[in-house]
């Protein structure tokens, strides 16, 4: 868990109520760990929710879209 690289991009990673939590930051190492300890914060303050995060679109939302 922590910030680190793949490719060149940054992600971060931690746990919140239990599940494990992953984030693309950027290219720049210094905003990934800004961005992990704001996470770590909101984590510790109850203030992160995992509903926060949008839910993949259905297969049939994303057809009718293109079409």
């Amino acid at each position: 868990m922590g910030v680190y690289k793949r490719g060149e991009t940054y992600w971060i990673d931690f746990r919140a109520d239990g599940r494990r939590i992953r984030e693309s930051v950027g290219p720049i190492k210094r905003l990934a760990e800004e961005a992990y300890y704001k996470r770590m914060s909101e984590v510790l303050d109850g203030r992160f929710s995992i509903q926060r995060q949008k839910a993949p679109m259905p297969f049939a939302e994303m057809a009718d879209l293109y079409w």
